[in-house]
């Protein structure tokens, strides 16, 4: 078990290591980076308004004491944190949806490198069947998203969170090597049972990477890589 852990893990780092070493997984890696920049820019800029208008709103209703101003201030920042983790979570999942394609010419280029699999050609059917899975996918990982947000209510269940939330990151990024082979999430899930132990210990890296806002930029085609590094060496690769 402590060895599927470090080798789900170690697939992350494995998988810069091969982005840098080969050009075009470089060049396919900025575009998801790009639209995750340009997503984050346009949200957060909207939000920093909002935070603006909230804070002149409460000064002009609550007369200009400092006492006011200061705890005008903390509202509007509390509420623009707590808004900006939703906005930080929700843009994961929409940036892997409708960088779907991108990360699927990156899953195949890197079961190309490492002689698992032989290049496609390109196809609009391929793409669209893709995003279709994508699609399904992100909406089974929203609802258990949702699901579990209010399991965490219960603290005595908050260790459950902990446990699931690395499954469904390696299912965001497993799932493209399966859906090259026209398997959806049902069959995804099923694998993921064979390397439960490799696709927590990858899960919960990308994890704590995600938490780091700028990290979290560069680390989703690293991880689409690293999912796809993860399949390959895992158990029943088909």
């Amino acid at each position: 078990m402590i060895q599927d852990l470090l080798r789900g893990a170690s697939s992350v780092p494995q998988a810069t290591r091969l982005i840098l070493r080969d050009r075009t997984l470089l060049l396919l890696s900025l575009i998801p980076i790009l639209l995750s920049a340009a997503l984050y820019a346009f949200i957060f800029q909207g939000l920093l308004s909002l935070m603006h208008t909230k804070l002149l709103t409460w000064t002009a209703l609550s007369g200009s004491s400092l006492l006011h101003d200061v705890a005008g201030f903390l509202a509007t920042a509390l509420i623009f944190v707590l808004m900006s983790i939703a906005v930080f979570f929700t843009l994961v999942f929409t940036t892997s949806l409708l960088a779907s394609p991108f990360s699927d010419w990156l899953a195949e280029r890197t079961e190309v490198i490492l002689g698992h699999s032989g290049s496609m050609p390109f196809s609009f059917k391929r793409m669209l069947r893709v995003f279709i899975v994508d699609l399904r996918k992100t909406v089974f990982i929203a609802i258990c998203a949702l699901i579990f947000s209010v399991i965490s209510l219960i603290p005595i269940l908050t260790p459950f969170l902990a446990l699931i939330t690395p499954l469904l990151i390696a299912l965001q990024f497993v799932v493209y090597p399966m859906s090259r082979r026209e398997k959806g999430v049902r069959d995804t899930l099923a694998w993921m049972k064979k390397n439960l132990g490799a696709c927590f210990g990858f899960g919960a890296v990308v994890s704590l990477g995600f938490g780091v806002p700028v990290l979290g930029l560069l680390l989703i085609p690293t991880a689409v890589v690293a999912g796809t590094i993860l399949f390959c060496e895992g158990k029943d690769a088909l």
